[in-house]
């Protein structure tokens, strides 16, 4: 079946290498440059990661449920598409249907309202700002064996996939399961030259906290936080909820070694994430 054709292949896919020799100092550093980074949005956290992310770089977002999450990544899609870049967004919980309403009103600056009476206009607006470039995938819930062949299909400088901890892996623990998806989003973003950025739920222990950290991830102890370069949780008491306010917590980030915490204003209304 399918995930036996995957497994198959995975150990190989994770374990694939390449020799490298004598790089010259330029080339070695060009890369790290901030030409070449793949901004994240908003401005606030992009100044904690010195310009962005590059690719093969892997990415987790997490937070209890009804934090945004999938908001948060919207916004960064809007962002990467205003940027020329081409997405392609995996969906395993929310239909495809509720997922694209929200990035045409992200991309449009446009209430829902406003969109639905003056369609020309949003089409205009989303167009110029590069909505042709994001495919949107449904899965239920998805095997990597399908992502990988829609990467190989689409091409994507990024690849966002909400969630990571619905994919199917077969006969494994959630703790287990948790590690492989997350090395697998490894391999992919280091195989294909992509950026790759996972959601995923926050624990119990979550819950009503500002400051998330990495031991929040649900169902992980260390398996899924090694694998990542940069985690970002989002964290907010009743209060800041009440006022649309979160707190993001960069609990690891090897992109610039920061470990900040950045307060941001959500949007509801156009999808957008904004500094405080």
């Amino acid at each position: 079946n399918e995930y036996q054709d995957l497994e198959e292949k995975v150990s190989d896919f994770l374990n694939g290498d390449t020799e490298y020799n004598n790089i010259p100092v330029a080339q070695a550093f060009e890369v790290l440059q901030e030409r070449n980074r793949i901004p994240l949005y908003p401005k606030s956290l992009n100044e904690q990661v010195k310009g962005g992310a590059i690719r093969g770089q892997n990415i987790l977002i997490f937070a209890r449920p009804e934090m945004g999450k999938t908001l948060f990544a919207i916004n960064l899609i809007g962002g990467f598409l205003h940027n020329g870049y081409r997405v392609l967004y995996v969906g395993n919980e929310d239909p495809i249907s509720a997922i694209t309403p929200r990035v045409i009103t992200r991309l449009a600056e446009m209430s829902y309202d406003a969109c639905a009476e003056n369609p020309e206009e949003a089409e205009a607006r989303i167009q110029k700002r590069g909505y042709k470039n994001l495919t949107l995938k449904e899965t239920y819930p998805g095997t990597w064996h399908e992502i990988r062949k829609t990467i190989e299909k689409v091409e994507p400088d990024v690849l966002v996939i909400d969630q990571l901890r619905h994919l199917y892996c077969g006969n494994l623990s959630k703790v287990e399961q948790m590690e492989r998806v997350a090395l697998e989003a490894r391999a992919a973003a280091k195989r294909y030259g992509i950026l790759c950025i996972g959601i995923t739920q926050a624990g119990d222990s979550a819950d009503g906290k500002i400051f998330l950290d990495q031991g929040d991830v649900d169902f992980s102890n260390t398996g899924m936080q090694g694998a990542m370069d940069l985690m970002i949780g989002i964290g907010a008491d009743e209060q800041m909820q009440l006022r649309n306010h979160r707190m993001l917590s960069l609990c690891k980030n090897k992109l610039s070694g920061i470990r900040a915490q950045i307060p941001v204003q959500y949007n509801i209304g156009i999808n957008k994430v904004e500094g405080i």
